[in-house]
């Protein structure tokens, strides 16, 4: 077994390193077209493809700038493990949302380019975004839970059908007691099994639950939404905090856990359940019982620690457009290949 597993990870490596030649080869000849000003911009470089054009740009002296993917390594605990995938391991420039994304991204040891604090796109301001929806707000549970198979990073130690168990439970002891009705959002993510998703079955059973299964972005929702459930120390977190509606927060101790330092000023920010607290389900309950306004009031009580938050980890310079931050860093440096 252990000799398969080995022979696997290296037909998958040469594979990937196959492709990137590939591509190599292609953008070799490709870039000779292009004499003028010239800047290229990705925004996951990451991968074969990029990491070959990134070479050849390198030997031309041009530029190769990235926006940072989403908001993870600030509050992920096991952000760790995909360090060698960040994209300013690659890129010259990384324009990153906030403070501590620059600190985090330039002590890694794969770290290339630089960092630049531009802020997170206007469109992901609730000021800014546009929803004609006038019916009854809704209480939203915004499912993180990713199969990963063999195809992704574990962010933990659970295996897909642990994280299903975990979620089921979630389903069964809270949100079919709770005498509210409840949208279940899923995750965009494709199917890897050939079953049926059980979350998903327990949820189509349930009289107060909605099953909304679409990969349409989660922005366009948070109009409709008057409270808002999610888990895990991903980027949906951050964007849930950004919506301007309250938010409740469930962290796992097993997977895409937040960092040790952060729980506090989490916990003064928003409203913060363990998984693994011992009455966590009835705490749950109990609170998704309480009145709107009563979760409204509690919610404006921690709006100044999570204006902190927000500055320090998820959006930082908000009071300036994030797009002309970066286009007036590449001019005023002269980014552009003369």
């Amino acid at each position: 077994m252990y000799k398969k597993v080995l022979d696997f990870y290296f037909f998958n490596l040469k594979e990937q390193l196959d492709l990137k030649e590939s591509y190599s080869n292609f953008f070799d000849v490709y870039l000779k077209k292009f004499n003028q000003e010239l800047l290229c911009i990705s925004s996951f470089p990451a991968k074969p493809l990029t990491i070959a054009l990134s070479e050849k740009l390198n030997k031309k002296k041009i530029k190769l700038v990235s926006t940072q993917h989403g908001v993870n390594r600030e509050i992920n605990y096991t952000c760790d493990e995909g360090m060698s995938t960040w994209e300013n391991g690659v890129c010259d420039l990384l324009f990153v949302n906030n403070k501590e994304s620059k600190i985090v991204s330039e002590k890694s040891p794969f770290s290339k380019g630089t960092c630049k604090v531009i802020g997170t796109a206007e469109q992901l301001s609730s000021k800014k975004r546009i929803d004609l929806f006038l019916g009854k707000k809704k209480i939203f549970y915004v499912s993180t839970r990713i199969s990963a198979a063999n195809r992704m990073m574990l962010g933990g130690h659970l295996a897909d059908y642990q994280k299903a168990l975990q979620e089921l439970k979630l389903v069964t002891n809270v949100f079919k007691k709770v005498s509210k009705k409840i949208v279940f959002k899923t995750y965009p993510a494709i199917p890897l099994y050939v079953e049926k998703d059980p979350v998903f079955e327990e949820v189509n059973k349930s009289k107060n639950l909605d099953l909304l299964a679409t990969s349409k972005d989660i922005q366009y929702y948070f109009k409709r939404m008057s409270l808002i459930i999610t888990s895990r120390a991903t980027s949906t977190l951050s964007w849930c905090i950004l919506s301007n509606v309250p938010v409740v927060f469930i962290n796992y101790i097993d997977q895409s856990m937040l960092k040790k330092e952060i729980i506090t000023k989490l916990k003064k920010s928003l409203f913060f359940f363990n998984y693994s607290d011992r009455n966590f389900f009835s705490m749950l309950k109990r609170f998704l019982e309480k009145s709107s306004d009563e979760i409204y009031k509690e919610w404006k009580k921690k709006e100044v620690q999570r204006k902190i938050f927000i500055e320090q980890y998820i959006s930082s310079s908000q009071k300036k457009k994030s797009g002309e931050v970066a286009s007036n860093y590449i001019i005023k440096n002269e980014l552009f290949k003369k």
